[in-house]
């Protein structure tokens, strides 16, 4: 009985089998057949149908090479220059004169403002006048312990040979010991003055001011006539030999 129903099975597939082989079969051989009946009365429509659904693709055509893709970016940012720096005065004083302007082009050591020195041109004059007093001092007190010191050359020679009392040295050598001690005295007179001549000359130095680097003015404070002290920024020097693009960057 099984055998019977395998039996039954395996005819029943293959009858299914060949009936699909046979319907493909011809279902291809009707396709032409179909196309060339219908293809007369109704090519113009589908031709139409077809047209009127599709457009024509644009091909573009080139030949093949080798580049470098660049991605570019959009950064808005300050420009800054390699140094900034701010022209303050050494010394306080009315400006007399401003050399540059706006946007002018400065040299490291270019004098670019000038401060009133009357009143210390005045100074050293006076100190110098003193220094020449110094001098004059020096001189007569070097003269006055030279004559001093003969004097004592002298009495000690005298004092040897028993000629004079001891007192008599003892005074010559206090008369010298004096005179060098004056000596001593105006030549620290002289030194000082001369301390303060150069102090003024420095001062008057400073009251010339220069850029200390090389660039651009690039703010001006102040004009001539204004007063500038210590901590007055004059004028603003830029150096735009390397400038950099200061951005944030997201």
């Amino acid at each position: 009985m099984r055998k019977v129903l395998l039996i039954l099975v395996a005819v029943a597939v293959v009858a299914g089998g060949a009936w699909y082989w046979r319907s493909g079969d011809s279902t291809d051989a009707a396709t032409p057949d179909a196309a060339a009946s219908g293809g007369r009365g109704g090519a113009g429509r589908g031709a139409g149908a077809a047209g009127a659904n599709r457009t024509a693709m644009t091909v573009d055509m080139a030949p093949v090479t080798r580049q470098e893709v660049v991605d570019s970016i959009t950064v808005v940012g300050n420009l800054i220059g390699e140094a900034t720096v701010d022209i303050v005065p050494r010394v306080g004083g009315r400006l007399d004169a401003v050399m540059v302007k706006l946007g002018d082009r400065v040299a490291k050591g270019q004098t670019v403002a000038k401060i009133e020195d009357r009143e210390i041109r005045e100074q050293i004059n006076q100190a110098q006048a003193t220094l020449d007093v110094n001098k004059s001092n020096v001189k007569q007190r070097e003269d006055e312990s030279k004559l001093q010191e003969s004097v004592l050359e002298r009495t000690k020679a005298t004092y040897q040979r028993g000629l004079v009392a001891k007192q008599l040295l003892e005074d010559a050598e206090l008369r010298y010991n004096a005179s060098m001690s004056q000596l001593n005295v105006a030549k620290a007179q002289q030194d000082q003055t001369q301390f303060r001549i150069d102090e003024l000359r420095i001062t008057l130095s400073n009251t010339t001011i220069m850029s200390p680097i090389d660039g651009f003015v690039s703010r001006r404070n102040l004009d001539q006539g204004g007063f500038a002290g210590t901590n007055t920024v004059i004028m603003t020097v830029v150096d735009l030999s390397t400038v950099r693009m200061v951005g944030n960057l997201v």
